[in-house]
């Protein structure tokens, strides 16, 4: 009995993969309920293994306490390479111990065993209800903050990973709900399950989540033993950053052009009385200067900062040219100086331009690239 449990059942609801979790919730009904600490995961999950071992090789005497103590290890396995020797010395006693075992049991052991090397790497999420939901329809949900794993880049633009469900075939049917950061959006969001050779038996695809921050695929396991994952591309919004950088590039791209105009032709452009250098300009300039060298100032999520770092680069460019360009407008400078400095803030507008479009474009510039040569 778990101290304070009176009136509720323990439910195991999910298998996760073990550390730190942040901001984890559980629901029911729309309403908070109880998640157990570590120690009662651990116990309930050892008491429950150990049940289904004593049973299963008909353990009794100290091979029972043995088994325990392989169990607990596991278990409470930290990190990698504990949870592999401590798997190794359960999986070395097994077979010296198992016997000759009735078919009829088979299956059930093949079952326990498979949670006993999940639990050696993940751990049971148990989670309290009253005693009043027994023999009741009911959804119970779980979510948490984490980071994006396996972050594979596709160009800059966009950025995919895949999320491991390691508990997929316990479940008659397993639900997926993605929510990424804001100034990200979801562009595409499937579940695929995986038979033997990792071959892929079935998928579910979320057509309506492009576009959207929020994702949900549902999809119903073929067999206890396959494995499923989720796989998540992901956009930046199309109303952030992005659109911000693209016109903040195409004005300042524009005004580096005109004032090329303006040095070559200043006489036919400027008036009698116009001054260069202006010690207005600087005036002018230095304000969006500081505004685009502002970024981010708060912490945030590993997938935010990993897809729009590109932009913000982008953005820091932008910054040097209208500092450049602030320079060279207010200050008298010789010759040398003055053609070097226009020079400098050509390279970093066709650099900051070049990186726009190699973030839009991704692996296909080069592509596109090759087909306009050919056209040409």
């Amino acid at each position: 009995m778990i101290a304070g449990s009176e009136g509720r059942f323990i439910l195991p609801l999910a298998v996760l993969e073990k550390g730190v979790k942040r901001r984890l919730d559980a629901t029911q009904g729309g309403k908070s309920i109880s998640v157990l600490g570590r120690e009662d995961n651990g116990a309930l999950a050892i008491a429950m293994l150990e049940s289904a071992l004593v049973f299963l090789l008909d353990l009794e005497g100290d091979s029972v306490t043995v088994a325990r103590s392989h169990l607990t290890k596991v278990v409470y396995s930290a990190g990698s390479n504990d949870a592999d020797t401590s798997l190794a010395a359960y999986k070395a006693w097994f077979e010296s111990t198992k016997g000759s075992v009735p078919g009829d049991r088979q299956k059930m052991l093949d079952i326990t065993n498979s949670v006993i090397e999940q639990l050696a790497h993940n751990f049971l999420l148990f989670v309290e209800l009253d005693c009043e939901l027994l023999d009741t329809r009911t959804i119970v949900k779980y979510a948490l903050n984490q980071e994006a794993p396996q972050v594979h880049r596709r160009g800059y633009k966009l950025v995919r990973f895949d999320y491991q469900i390691p508990d997929f075939g316990f479940a008659a049917s397993q639900h997926v709900e993605i929510e990424v950061p804001a100034g990200l959006m979801v562009s595409s969001l499937e579940i695929i399950e995986a038979g033997p050779d990792d071959i892929v038996t079935n998928t579910d695809f979320d057509a309506s989540a492009s576009g959207q921050r929020l994702g949900h695929v549902a999809l119903n396991p073929s067999q206890r033993f396959y494995k499923g994952r989720a796989s998540v591309e992901v956009v930046p919004a199309e109303q952030g950053l992005f659109v911000f950088t693209k016109l903040a590039v195409v004005s300042i791209a524009v005004m580096v052009v005109l004032a090329q105009l303006v040095r070559m032709y200043n006489e036919d452009i400027l008036g009698p009385k116009a001054e260069i250098p202006s010690p207005s300009a600087s005036i002018l300039l230095i304000g969006p200067a500081l505004l685009f060298s502002w970024m981010s100032r708060n912490q945030e999520h590993n997938l935010v900062v990993e897809l729009l770092s590109p932009l913000r680069r982008v953005l820091a460019l932008c910054a040097l040219v209208l500092l450049g360009t602030a320079v060279l407008a207010a200050i008298p400078v010789t010759p040398p100086v003055w053609w070097g400095g226009w020079f400098v803030i050509g390279l970093l507008t066709a650099a900051a331009v070049f990186g726009l479009i190699k973030f839009d474009q991704g692996d296909e510039l080069p592509k596109r690239l090759a087909r306009a040569f050919r056209r040409s």
